[in-house]
């Protein structure tokens, strides 16, 4: 270093020369005015240009620890950027990171000023002389050539959006919506936050080039701080969408921006998203067309689904908060919002789609009468379609409750016109798999149910109910048991919180005759559920075996009954389990008699093949219409 140590050492990048001792920055030879704030920002970036500098590290060395907007910092960064013309995308020298952190990224040199350059620690006007103005320039082209030689196929600055940057490394053709965070500090604001985000990803869906991951995977992320390489790695998308919600007195706030999952480069911001709270019915819109607008994408026309009433769609966006929670509380507290925006806006298709979701979804998790709750997820459905006939959300709500209601033409119609409408609306597909699998049709419905875990790659449900599927076709391949099994263990793996996924490796080691992991499995998917007295059925297994756990299964679920709640197919299943064809078909008539919703699994549920050439058992599936 010329007994220059480290920490004094000039640099070279592109056009510059910093001097560090000296505190100057030169371009071509001529200094370049910068503050001393930004300038040791810039210092502190190129002497940790190995990693991702966060925010919060150089809030707390530049500032001293103090309480500041990240304005200031952004401020800083921007008075850099400035100064070494670093406005276009992708940046040359300093790129902004996820997690707002910084890097510096341009290929660097080490280099002297020469001393008769300066004078008083300032640049001497004219003090080159020819010879060294030319060592100088040439040193500079060859920095800059090999500092810009990655960039030499970048975009002009006219096209400094994600497009551009999709020109330069490929066309974006996959997205993952982040949850956006809500910077309020107001927990009652969070229904917000999710169902604008909510909003968006449904928006963004609608353009049939783009794959939009769907909610139940980017929301498995609320709440974390992960390298966008690894969610594009885990979600499988070019590009991801993160923003945030703050407030301003009686205004919502919404900044958004798009990230390179390939490198975590920003490659476009937005300008801010301001609206009065209880008049902010079009953020979505206005975002995803902004977004739609980067990636070059056409969705942005006629929104009839949507509403212009802003209390309707605050209800709206309290209705799905709760209807994600997937609970019997909030079941019920969604149908109230849903039913409280269909009075404020009687035209706001989302809204019916939405209450109708919630009937059907309330037959599992409440659960809801069959005779009570599907009559309305149908009218609401279909009132949702009569406003909006393209909405694929609202057919596959109809379909849904078609399904539910063993309408099966119906169902069929409407599930394979959503698919078609909306090729990113992993429900839709989730739905349709399942009317394939009622109708045996098990090939094309594990096509279905993978392209909803591609839609949607981290929904347990959907995993779980992969390895369902698979094992409703044992009959005709009984290496789809082993496939169960499977899909089972990898889900386990990632989530070994969802009961159900337990549930169905049971079956899976049933059909195998592997009792002890059969019983394991089953009394775990009970541990997790935070059912008590567990230790009642490792005795009963220890000591009876088998038939001894299904024994004891059978009394509390036949004691469920006697108290108000019935499962009759859970019952029957046991019986069948047990050999006791005669009860199993008592209980089975009663499900079918009761339409409970478990039904729709009839025809080839593993749990009942010992009643398959059963004349009862078959009258059953004309019953319910699966006789086909």
């Amino acid at each position: 270093m010329d007994g220059k140590s480290a920490d004094d050492r000039n640099f070279a990048f592109g056009p510059f020369v910093l001097d560090r001792g000296s505190r100057i920055l030169l371009r071509e030879g001529r200094e370049v005015r910068l503050a001393h704030r930004p300038f040791d920002i810039l210092v502190h970036l190129i002497v940790n240009r190995d990693r991702v500098v966060p925010r919060s590290e150089l809030l707390d060395r530049f500032w001293d620890g103090h309480d500041v907007y990240d304005d200031a910092l952004r401020k800083s960064i921007g008075a850099v950027r400035k100064a070494l013309g670093d406005t276009k995308r992708p940046s040359n020298y300093i790129e902004t990171r996820y997690g707002d952190g910084y890097r510096f990224v341009s290929d660097l040199a080490t280099a002297r000023v020469p001393t008769a350059l300066l004078a008083n620690g300032r640049v001497r006007s004219g003090s080159f002389t020819p010879v060294r103005a030319l060592i100088l320039a040439a040193s500079v082209v060859i920095l800059a050539v090999l500092t810009l030689g990655l960039y030499v196929t970048a975009p002009s600055e006219s096209s400094s959006s994600a497009t551009a940057q999709a020109t330069h490394r490929g066309t974006p053709r996959s997205i993952a919506v982040m949850p956006i965070k809500n910077l309020t500090g107001k927990a009652e604001t969070e229904y917000f936050s999710d169902g604008v985000t909510d909003s968006i990803i449904t928006e963004l869906a609608r353009a049939g080039d783009l794959k939009v991951i769907s909610r139940g995977s980017t929301f498995s992320f609320k709440g974390r701080e992960i390298d966008p390489r690894e969610l594009g790695r885990e979600l499988g998308v070019d590009v991801i969408l993160e923003g945030t919600l703050q407030s301003k007195g009686e205004n919502v706030n919404i900044r958004v921006r798009l990230i390179n999952a390939s490198d975590g480069s920003i490659v476009w911001t937005s300008n801010d998203f301001e609206r009065r709270f209880t008049a902010a019915s079009d953020l979505q819109d206005t975002i995803a067309c902004s977004v739609a607008a980067e990636l070059r994408l056409q969705i942005c026309g006629d929104a009839g689904h949507n509403t212009q009433n802003g209390i309707a769609y605050q209800e709206y966006l309290k209705g799905r908060y709760e209807w994600n929670k997937r609970t019997p509380a909030g079941i019920k507290k969604s149908i109230e919002h849903f039913n409280r925006a269909i009075e404020f806006d009687p035209m706001f298709s989302r809204a019916y789609s939405g209450l109708s979701e919630s009937y059907s979804m309330g037959l599992w998790y409440v659960p809801f009468p069959s005779e009570y709750a599907l009559p309305k997820a149908t009218e609401a459905a279909r009132r949702a379609l009569a406003i909006d006939p393209d909405s694929a959300e609202a057919m596959t709500a109809l379909a849904n409750a078609a399904v539910l209601d063993w309408r099966w033409d119906e169902a069929r119609e409407m599930i394979e016109k959503a698919v078609t409408r909306d090729a990113n609306y992993a429900r839709a597909f989730h739905v349709y798999a399942f009317y394939l699998t009622a109708f045996n049709r098990y090939d094309e419905a594990i096509r279905s149910i993978r392209r909803a875990h591609e839609l949607d790659p981290m929904n347990s449900v959907i995993r779980a109910d992969t390895a369902h599927i698979l094992l409703h076709g044992h009959r005709e391949d009984a290496s789809r048991i082993d496939a169960a099994i499977a899909e089972c263990d990898s889900l386990i793996t990632t989530d070994p919180s969802y009961a159900e996924t337990y549930d169905y490796r049971a079956t899976a080691y049933s059909l195998k005759n592997d009792s002890d992991r059969f019983a394991a499995d089953l009394i775990e998917a009970k541990r997790i559920r935070g059912e008590k007295g567990l230790n009642r059925f490792t005795s009963a297994y220890s000591s009876k075996g088998k038939p001894g756990l299904l024994r004891l299964l059978l009394a509390d679920e036949l004691q469920l009954a006697k108290n108000g709640d019935p499962r009759p197919m859970r019952i029957a299943a046991i019986y069948a389990a047990l050999g006791e064809k005669a009860s199993a078909i008592d209980w089975l008539t009663r499900a079918v008699n009761d339409h409970d919703a478990e039904i729709i699994g009839l025809a080839q549920n593993p749990w009942f093949d010992i009643l398959r050439d059963d004349p009862s058992f078959v009258e059953l599936l004309h019953r319910a219409g699966l006789a086909r």
